[in-house]
């Protein structure tokens, strides 16, 4: 696949990427980075921590990567060497990530109204398929009101 989801957690990439979204990066050769290039790395001092930003220089001799959140007056103070870089941003896709966010941000309530949503759309959800609630199963039949106008109604004498 090469591809790996990565959920914003803050808004550091706002307006462009906001908390919530997924963003799918494509693991990548760190010297093929570029300045404008959205890479998903290891924080410094923090490895078990990944941040998305933009890249906003790149210092091929030392091996270190400048980068910076859109939101962000000024770049970021740590920058990023070659070899913690994890991947360039491919595809973003808004807020499907909203609610791992709020898993794992301790909004346990909003999470909550979200899985009981999800529940109750997927109980309602089992009439979609019956044939009995199919209005196109026993189809449609024209109906002249005069010449010039005819309108399609439901034929209800089967349902």
């Amino acid at each position: 696949f090469g591809y790996q989801p990565s959920v914003l957690m803050s808004g550091s990439m706002s307006p462009v990427l906001e908390a919530g979204d997924v963003v799918l990066f494509e693991g990548i050769d760190p010297t093929e980075v570029g300045i404008g290039n959205v890479i998903l790395f290891e924080t410094p001092g923090r490895p078990d921590v990944l941040t998305a930003h933009r890249v906003t220089a790149v210092d091929s001799a030392a091996q270190l990567i400048t980068t910076q959140g859109d939101a962000n007056r000024g770049v970021d103070s740590n920058r990023v060497p070659f070899d913690s870089v994890k991947g360039f941003g491919r595809i973003a896709v808004p807020l499907i990530g909203l609610p791992t966010m709020w898993l794992a941000t301790g909004q346990t309530a909003l999470f909550g109204f979200f899985v009981l949503i999800m529940a109750l759309a997927t109980w309602m959800s089992r009439w979609a398929l019956l044939d009995r609630f199919d209005p196109w199963l026993d189809g449609f039949e024209t109906v002249s009101l005069d010449p010039v106008y005819t309108q399609m109604t439901f034929n209800a004498s089967s349902a």
